[in-house]
């Protein structure tokens, strides 16, 4: 190995690893997602403590937190968690609500709360948060705080 900018030749610093390395037959990763194309998609959840299965009815055109026996914890403020703490920004395109963001978790996220009946519709000219339920109604939320996530999350999330 070599750098053509630097002009200089890779150096070993450790041998360590060399006796190691005929030990291996394959490596595989996914480092950059070619293999799954980052495809995100949410499953299930666990609300106090209580499985949640995501299902989507075709023939209804419709989707649904399926709870497990026994389950009876209120999925509201749950969804409306989900809906609110992210980063995302909202963006229309032609007639439909699409998600962007910096992560692909969030929009996956977002874009399955959506389908469930509740949408982030962006900030008001007052720089609060609008949620539209399934039923027509707009709700207002005040943003108090936000976590940019960086290398110093990644690492305590780990």
């Amino acid at each position: 190995m070599y750098c053509l900018l630097t002009d200089t030749p890779a150096i070993c610093n450790n041998s360590d690893v060399v006796e190691e390395l005929g030990q291996i037959d394959y490596l595989l990763t996914d480092k950059t997602g070619t293999l799954t194309q980052n495809n995100l998609n949410f499953a299930c959840c666990s609300i106090g403590g209580e499985k949640y299965d995501y299902c989507v009815d075709s023939v209804k055109n419709q989707c649904y937190l399926n709870p497990a026996p026994g389950a009876e914890i209120s999925q509201s403020e749950f969804l409306e968690a989900l809906a609110l703490c992210h980063t995302v920004q909202v963006v229309t395109r032609n007639g439909r609500v699409v998600y962007q963001g910096t992560s692909s978790d969030e929009e996956v996220l977002v874009t399955a709360v959506h389908a469930l009946g509740l949408t982030y519709l962006g900030d008001d000219l007052d720089g609060r948060l609008i949620l539209l339920h399934d039923n027509g109604t707009k709700t207002h939320f005040t943003r108090h705080l936000i976590f940019e996530f960086d290398s110093g999350w990644k690492i305590i999330s780990s």
